[in-house]
């Protein structure tokens, strides 16, 4: 058996059953990338910005701690949903 065959069987496999699941793994779609995309560079456009406005060591330090976790919090709610 090839490598292709068995590629595609395996996630013929894979997405038949977790259809069987009730639709517990939805498909990907684009809008998932563009989503992430907006949020990272989002991120990094407050972040870049906080840098030139903010000159103290700590003010830096403590908005890159907050970006981060405010990035991983939204992150989560979208690809898991532990806020509902």
């Amino acid at each position: 058996m090839s490598a292709y065959r068995f590629m595609r069987n395996f996630l013929r496999l894979f997405y038949t059953s977790s259809m069987q699941r009730k639709n517990i793994i939805r498909p990907i779609f684009i809008t998932d990338f563009i989503v992430a995309a907006v949020l990272l560079l989002g991120m990094g456009l407050l972040y870049e910005l906080a840098i030139v406005k903010l000159h103290k060591p700590w003010q830096r330090i403590a908005i890159a701690v907050t970006l981060v976790v405010l990035f991983a919090l939204i992150w989560a709610q979208l690809a898991v949903g532990i806020f509902s």
